[in-house]
């Protein structure tokens, strides 16, 4: 089952509690999986500055080609509110509702509608999250056998 009670109610502090942390120690939490845990400068949604397009890949999340209907417990979407560049973070939970943790507000679950749905740019999946359960890596051998087939 899915644990992010604790993530809920918490105050806002860019670089310390703020959409990334929150996604750091969801995935962390439910899957083992440790994301790092980058420099978020105060003023990034205004620089342009997506934290998200430059590190989702490279922290194992694939870029996925789905409509809203399709999400899947832990994919992560990523919105621009009031930005031409995608600044904000949000896990699906379930049920239509999102994990969020927007400035000047405090942590907690909402339904996947509204602001939401409409700032919505991309959605994303983890490589190891795969329908709710943790996908252990192939090993270098296990690829070659896969790729090479032998």
């Amino acid at each position: 089952m899915i644990e992010y009670q604790n993530l809920l109610g918490r105050q806002f502090e860019i670089g310390v509690c703020d959409c990334w942390s929150i996604a750091m120690e969801y995935y962390d939490q439910n899957y083992g999986i440790k994301l790092t845990n980058y420099a978020r400068p105060l003023d990034m949604h205004t620089l342009g500055w997506s934290l998200y397009l430059k590190n989702l890949e490279n922290e194992g999340f694939e870029l996925l080609d789905i409509h809203p209907r399709q999400l899947q417990v832990s994919d992560f979407i990523l919105l621009s509110i009031r930005t031409s560049e995608p600044h904000h973070g949000v896990i699906y939970v379930g049920e239509g509702k999102i994990i969020q943790h927007m400035q000047n507000r405090l942590s907690g679950v909402t339904s996947y509608s509204g602001i939401w749905r409409t700032a919505t740019t991309n959605f994303y999946r983890h490589k190891l999250v795969k329908n709710n359960a943790v996908v252990p890596e192939m090993t270098l051998l296990e690829a070659r056998k896969n790729v090479l087939g032998y």
